[in-house]
């Protein structure tokens, strides 16, 4: 992380949001504003909107990207993420949990838009047929995805299960998936032949 004093902050906010291309990512740009907002100089976002020309609301969208949880923190400052509205989309999920969710399945898609992460909020809500070409979009060649239709009770239970062992419910299932090949003498070299 850069040291700041207020001419780094400054030189921070005007060469990121003055011109067209950022070289800052967004957490170390949202750290300038902190450290402004924070001084005794300035004070609030108000006062600084007012002295360096920006809204309130810029100020405002900049500083959410510190609200984020730290591992979401972390890819945007590794311009995993590197749009104010879609750090904007992920700081109004109010849950963390979530939030990493949508982020690390952002990162996963093949665009960077901002609604994007508004569809990615209601996974749960999608259709199979949505979910597959979510999936098939974000997917890296060599990796082979099922689609598994389970049924509810046994969902929940998967969901159950995978959450008492602190797992993501497809970690789970890949799980018995290997457990189950080993106890039937399946291997990928046995299949080959």
């Amino acid at each position: 992380m850069i040291k700041m004093d207020e001419a780094t902050a400054l030189s921070i906010i005007f060469s990121n949001t003055k011109t067209k291309k950022r070289e800052k990512d967004l957490v170390t740009i949202a750290h300038a504003f902190d450290y402004l907002v924070k001084s005794d100089k300035y004070g609030s976002q108000t006062a600084l909107a007012k002295q360096i020309d920006l809204s309130t609301e810029m100020i405002r969208e900049f500083l959410n990207t510190l609200k984020l949880p730290l591992p979401v923190q972390r890819l945007v400052a590794a311009r995993k993420i590197d749009s104010v509205d879609a750090v904007k989309e992920l700081a109004a999920i109010r849950d963390h949990d979530k939030q990493m969710a949508v982020a690390y399945a952002l990162i996963n898609t093949p665009t960077k838009d901002a609604r994007d992460i508004k569809r990615l909020v209601k996974l749960e809500h999608f259709s199979a047929n949505d979910a597959k070409k979510v999936i098939q979009n974000a997917k890296p060649k060599g990796l082979h995805i099922f689609i598994i239709d389970f049924e509810e009770d046994t969902f929940r239970a998967l969901q159950e299960h995978a959450k008492l062992k602190n797992l993501r419910t497809p970690d789970l299932v890949k799980i018995i998936v290997k457990k189950w090949l080993k106890k039937t003498n399946c291997s990928s070299s046995k299949s080959r032949r």
